[in-house]
């Protein structure tokens, strides 16, 4: 799961608690602002078949173990949050 995930991953890479924490918060806060920017952008061209492709792939990583490895938020409520804070419906 992802705790062991993210002890291989600190190992294999030497990199400290501090930072690994600092680059895990990184890698999650521009998902986050991609999503917001990406689903703005459907918001105004929904036959845009790329930038769906893209909001999915975003979606797929709040979803995964690499998320789950990353922090203790959980994927589904995060995205749930995100369109509520938005004012929009899912992305579909």
């Amino acid at each position: 799961g992802g705790v062991q995930m993210t002890q291989t991953l600190r190992k294999r890479f030497g990199i400290s608690s501090g930072g690994w924490r600092a680059l895990a918060d990184s890698i999650i806060l521009q998902a986050v602002e991609d999503y917001r920017r990406l689903s703005w952008r459907w918001v105004k061209r929904p036959y845009d078949l790329e930038l769906r492709r893209e909001i999915t792939r975003i979606e797929r990583f709040f979803r995964s173990d690499w998320f789950s490895a990353l922090c203790d938020l959980a994927g589904n409520k995060l995205l749930r949050d995100l369109r509520a804070d938005m004012g929009i419906a899912e992305v579909s």
